[in-house]
């Protein structure tokens, strides 16, 4: 049986984490011009999911990672979303408004470690 995966609707905003992010990445671009040659890190609370199995239906429960864990991780380390996310975001009309300069930033700034 496949699971059912409810998106609960808030503004647009504020999901996929872009405010988060965006200020993550002006805090260590800050760090790093006030401070050259610093290192700026950051604390995640992770919790990676795995599919039970390999099975189809648990396959594609792995969105929850992507939601939960790699949403604020791959921007902070890789500088980009998961193409993944932003696909499924895409598809259901929930992409947070962002401009192209908001998305340099994130490529630009990320940290130097994660804790």
């Amino acid at each position: 049986m496949m699971p059912i995966i409810h998106i609960r609707w808030m503004p647009k905003q504020q999901l996929g984490c872009l405010s988060y992010t965006l200020a993550s990445t002006l805090a260590v671009k800050a760090c790093h011009e006030v401070l050259p040659g610093s290192k700026s890190g950051i604390v995640l609370n992770l919790t990676p999911a795995y599919p039970r199995s390999q099975h189809p239906a648990d396959v594609k429960a792995r969105i929850a990672d992507l939601f939960q864990a790699q949403s604020f991780l791959d921007p902070s380390v890789l500088g980009v979303y998961p193409e993944e996310l932003v696909e499924i975001l895409s598809e259901h009309d929930l992409l947070p408004e962002y401009t192209a300069e908001e998305l340099e930033l994130i490529r630009e700034h990320t940290v130097d470690f994660l804790e």
